[in-house]
C-alpha cells in the first residue's frame, strides 16, 4: 500500500466568459478553471517522510520489580501505549509493516509471571483483537533477549535507501546498543544509515539501570552517527488533560474509548486503565501517531477523530516455522592482555548472515579475574588468566549451539 499515491480518474475544464463594460472601453476576459476529480488513495500527511515503510518498536514497562535499581517499578505507561500503538497501526492498515515489537526491555531486570506481565497482556491482546499482526514478531526481552536482539538486528541490517526502517525508541538504550553492536559485528554497519530512530524522551536516551549499561550517545558513537535521529516534543502532557497523551488522574477525556462500540477501542481503554498508578498515560504511542499523521501534538480529541467509527480487523498471521541454524561463531580478537580494571569490548562474526538467532551468551572461566557482561565487554579484576567463551543459542530445543573461545591475561597495575 502506498499511502501517498494520488490517482486521477478524470479532469474537466470549464471556460467562463466575463464581460466588463464602462464608458471608455469594453473587453472580454477569459478565465479558465480546471476541476480535478480524485479517486483512490489521497495524499495523506505523514511524519518524517514515512511512506508505509517498515516499523520496529521497542518499549520498557517491565511489570516485575527490579530491586537492583533505584526505582524498582517499571514504566507502566507502556501497558496502555503498546495497545494504542497496535490500534493506530491497525487503523491505518499497516499490520504487515510492523516487523519487530519488543517490550520489557530493561536489560538485567527480572521476568514476571505471564498472568501479571502487563506488556504481554497488551501485546497478545492486541494481536488477537486487531488481527493482522504476526505473533512471532513480539518479544519479551526479559525471557527472549537473544532472539529479540537478533530479530531486530536482522531488520536493521537489511535496511536500504529504498527500504528504510523506522524505529520507535520507547525504552532505555541498552537493548538498542546491543542490537546495533550485533549489526556492526555482522559487517552491516552501513545499513544503519537507513535506520530512522524516533524519540521523544531524554530520559530514555540517557538513563542507565546498571553501571555498565549504555546511553543513546554510546549508540551514536558505536554506529559512527549513522542512525538517523528525530526527536519530537515530549508526548507527556499530564498537567493538561486535553493535550498530548497523558491526562493524569482525569480519565474522562478518554471515556469515548470506554463507550465506543468497537471492541478494539474498548480494549485500548481497558489497557489505559491498567496503569498501576491510576494514571491515564499512553504517551509513547504519540511517536507512532506522529509517523502516520505528521502531527506531533496529539490529544484525546484528535485520537477520537483519528479512530472514527471502528478499527478494521484483519485475519491473523501464523508464525513461520522455518529457521536458519548458526554454522559458526568466531571472536574477532585473537588475544588480549588487560591491566587491572581495564576494559575492552569483544566482537564476533556469525555465519551464515541470515541465521535466525544470532544472540550470543558470554561467559568467563575465571569471573573473579576477568568478568564479561552480556554485551561482550570484558574487565580485568586482578592478575591471572581466563578464557572467555562466546556461545550462540539455537532456536530449537535439540539444536547444538556454536561457540568460540579466547584466552585473556590480566596483569596487575605496577
Amino acid at each position: 500500500m502506498n499511502i501517498n499515491r494520488i490517482s486521477f480518474s478524470r479532469a474537466i475544464t470549464f471556460t467562463f466568459i466575463v464581460r466588463r463594460v464602462n464608458t471608455k472601453f469594453s473587453g472580454v476576459f477569459l478565465i479558465t478553471m480546471s476541476l480535478v476529480f480524485f479517486s483512490g488513495t489521497t495524499n495523506a500527511q505523514t511524519g518524517w517522510g514515512y511512506n508505509a515503510n517498515r516499523i520496529a518498536v521497542s518499549s520498557d514497562g517491565n511489570s516485575a520489580p527490579d530491586n537492583e535499581y533505584k526505582w524498582p517499578t517499571g514504566d507502566p505507561d507502556d501497558w496502555g501505549a503498546n495497545a494504542a500503538i497496535l490500534g493506530i497501526l491497525a487503523k491505518k492498515n499497516l499490520h504487515d509493516k510492523l516487523v519487530h515489537f519488543s517490550y520489557n526491555n530493561f536489560i538485567d531486570a527480572p521476568a514476571g509471571p505471564d498472568a501479571e506481565n502487563q506488556n504481554k497482556i497488551s501485546c497478545d491482546g492486541g494481536v488477537e483483537i486487531f488481527g493482522g499482526f504476526s505473533q512471532c514478531l513480539f518479544f519479551d526481552v526479559t525471557t527472549q533477549l537473544d532472539v529479540a536482539r537478533s530479530n531486530l538486528a536482522n531488520e536493521m541490517a537489511k535496511s536500504t535507501a529504498d527500504d528504510p526502517l523506522y524505529f520507535i525508541h520507547a525504552g532505555l538504550s541498552e537493548f538498542l546498543y546491543q542490537v546495533v553492536k550485533e549489526v556492526v559485528d555482522m559487517g552491516k554497519v552501513e545499513a544503519l544509515s537507513h535506520v530512522k530512530l524516533v524519540s521523544h524522551s531524554g530520559f530514555n536516551e540517557s538513563e542507565i539501570r546498571r553501571s555498565w549499561h549504555h546511553t543513546w550517545s554510546d549508540v551514536q558513537e558505536l554506529c559512527g552517527n549513522r542512525i538517523q535521529y528525530k526527536k519530537i516534543a515530549d508526548q507527556n502532557g499530564c498537567g493538561s488533560p486535553n493535550t498530548l497523551w497523558c491526562s493524569g488522574s482525569d480519565f474522562s477525556v478518554w471515556y469515548w474509548m470506554r463507550d465506543h462500540s468497537d471492541k478494539g477501542v474498548k480494549f485500548m481503554y481497558d489497557r489505559l486503565k491498567a496503569h498501576k498508578g491510576n494514571k491515564a498515560d499512553i504517551s509513547d504511542c504519540g511517536m507512532v501517531y506522529f509517523l502516520v499523521t505528521g502531527d506531533a501534538s496529539g490529544s484525546p480529541e484528535k485520537f477520537k477523530n483519528f479512530i472514527g467509527d471502528s478499527i478494521p480487523y484483519r485475519a491473523p498471521i501464523a508464525c513461520p516455522l522455518v529457521t536458519v541454524a548458526v554454522e559458526s561463531v568466531n571472536i574477532v580478537q585473537e588475544s588480549i592482555e588487560l591491566n587491572e580494571y581495564e576494559s575492552e569490548e569483544l566482537n564476533v562474526t556469525i555465519l551464515p548472515e541470515n541465521a535466525t538467532m544470532k544472540g550470543v551468551n558470554w561467559t568467563s572461566s575465571q569471573p573473579t579475574i576477568v568478568e564479561v557482561n552480556s554485551a561482550g565487554k570484558i574487565t580485568g579484576l586482578k592478575a591471572g588468566e581466563a578464557e572467555i567463551t562466546a556461545s550462540t543459542i539455537e532456536s530449537t530445543d535439540d539444536a547444538q549451539g556454536q561457540s568460540s573461545g579466547l584466552g585473556i591475561e590480566a596483569s596487575p597495575v605496577l
